[in-house]
Order: structure tokens, then C-alpha cells, then sequence
């Protein structure tokens, strides 16, 4: 469960949205939010700097990634209009699964050391240890 929290929390630092229908500008998603492909980004980007990994490995995580925020975007759009608590509790398994699934592919290009790495990042930023962002000075 507490896997599930850590990648729905990185997954949804900033909301996963397609650009809608007349949506915003182009390459943002609906209502101004980051792309699927910015998010993507963002995440490999923060992975590459936190984890010291070869460009190889942070362009093998992409697809791994991109794949991952695919499918978690899927099912909160399968399961939004039900009630919270039915929702959750038909998220919960298949989320589980899919985050057993992305992280073991996460491991063949990360291997036991760089998961071991991962597993503390996610946590801190679980934890709120680490800011997810750079502060902006105005």
C-alpha cells in the first residue's frame, strides 16, 4: 500500500491530463497542467539527477514511465465517477499490481543498488524530506 501512495503521489504532483478538447495551450493538459510527455519529463529528469544515472539508463526508464502514467491515468478515469470509498477499494488492487509490474522493470535497468536508491527517494518524498520542486525567486 505504501508503494502505491508513493507513485500515486509522484504521479500526481502535478495533475495528469491529456490536453482536452479546446483545451488550454497547445502542450499543456486541461486546465493548464503539465503534458503527459512534460510530466515524463520532469520525472526522469528527477530520477537521472537524484539516482546518478547514465543517459542510457534515463532513457531507458522513459518508456517505462511514460507507460506507467498511461496506465495510472486510465484507471482513475475507469473508476471517477464512482463514490471514494468504491473507487478506492477497486483502485487499490489493480494499482498495486501495476506498481509491482513498473518496478520490476525499473529494477532491470536500475539493478538491486539503484532500486535500493529509488525506494529512499520515493520515501523522502513521501515523507516530505525532499521539496519537490526548486523554490522560485521572484
Amino acid at each position: 500500500m505504501k508503494r502505491i501512495l508513493i507513485l500515486l503521489m509522484i504521479t500526481c504532483l502535478l495533475p495528469a491530463c491529456a490536453p482536452g478538447p479546446g483545451g488550454g495551450p497547445p502542450g499543456r493538459g486541461e486546465g493548464g497542467g503539465p503534458s503527459l510527455e512534460q510530466r515524463v519529463d520532469r520525472r526522469v529528469s528527477l530520477l537521472a539527477s537524484r539516482l546518478h544515472l547514465s543517459q542510457e539508463q534515463a532513457a531507458q526508464l522513459r518508456p517505462i514511465i511514460e507507460a506507467d502514467m498511461r496506465q495510472r491515468q486510465a484507471l482513475r478515469e475507469q473508476y471517477q465517477d464512482l463514490p471514494l470509498h468504491e473507487r478506492t477499494k477497486k483502485l487499490s488492487p489493480r494499482l498495486d499490481a501495476l506498481t509491482e509490474r513498473t518496478e520490476a522493470q525499473l529494477a532491470q535497468v536500475l539493478g538491486p543498488e539503484g532500486m535500493r536508491s529509488y525506494h529512499e527517494l520515493m520515501s523522502q518524498l513521501e515523507d516530505g524530506r525532499m521539496p519537490r520542486r526548486p523554490p522560485r525567486y521572484y
